[in-house]
């Protein structure tokens, strides 16, 4: 129900749900001053919801970050991974199709290589209601042995469908032992609720935040005047997150 609620409202609260609406109400008004003013609201909107500079300094404050240099001077069992790095996958070819999430198996391969890690513990089952099949664990698997990762290096969870059962299904795994201390790898915009619900799960995580959406601060001129797109992206993603973890919260999965 809380999921049901959750996403509800991560679809009203959506940008592109704003804008048309705005846009759908100032066409079928037929005050045309207030058309106008509705109009004038629609523009700025736009303008402010796909400027790079405001979104990046809300992502700023939002996103988990770590110092490198403190990981690496470290050791840990197992470096866990969180799925949602796949749009899909070509059976001819065996081919998985990547999105941009995908930082998050490619920097567990190099902390694997740089001896950060003993074990890549990868966590994804199929979170798609149509495709139940499709096990994104087993074809990453897959992909890192075709890379050379030996197979004594790889645990994957294939029954989770959301980050709660993560570590619900990981801690069935390996143990949540809070005197071991494991890496947790995910999006810096999806680490603070991962952390949270494998923290109530009784892990001791550290968090390795990949797939970073703000970088450095930046004071030029497209960035902090020309309007991108992507800035609506990364306001979908925040909402989504934003409602994500409000609705953990009450379900009281951390």
């Amino acid at each position: 129900m809380f999921f049901f609620i959750s996403k509800i409202l991560a679809f009203l609260l959506s940008p592109l749900t704003w804008l048309f609406s705005a846009l759908l109400a100032a066409y079928f008004c037929r005050d045309k001053v207030q058309s106008r003013r509705i109009l004038l609201f629609s523009l700025l909107g736009f303008y402010l919801l796909t400027n790079s500079f405001l979104v990046d300094e809300c992502m700023r404050k939002w996103e988990v970050k770590q110092k490198d240099t403190l990981i690496y001077s470290e050791h840990y069992d197992y470096g866990i991974v969180l799925g949602g790095i796949m749009t899909g996958y070509v059976f001819k070819g065996r081919q998985i199709i990547f999105n941009r999430s995908v930082d998050r198996l490619m920097q567990a391969v190099l902390l694997y290589k740089k001896g950060v890690i003993s074990k890549i513990v990868y966590t994804g089952g199929s979170g798609s209601i149509l495709d139940r099949d499709m096990i994104e664990a087993k074809y990453v698997k897959d992909y890192l042995l075709s890379i050379g990762i030996p197979d004594s290096a790889i645990i994957v969870e294939c029954k989770s469908k959301n980050t709660y059962d993560n570590a619900v299904f990981t801690k069935e795994l390996i143990g949540a032992d809070p005197s071991r201390s494991d890496l947790l790898i995910t999006s810096g915009y999806h680490m603070r609720r991962s952390m949270a619900c494998f923290e109530k799960a009784g892990f001791n995580v550290h968090p390795y935040a990949v797939d970073l959406c703000s970088g450095k601060r930046k004071f030029v001129f497209d960035h902090l005047f020309i309007p991108n797109l992507s800035a609506l992206d990364k306001w979908d993603m925040l909402i989504h997150e934003w409602m994500g973890f409000v609705s953990y919260y009450f379900a009281g999965y951390i």
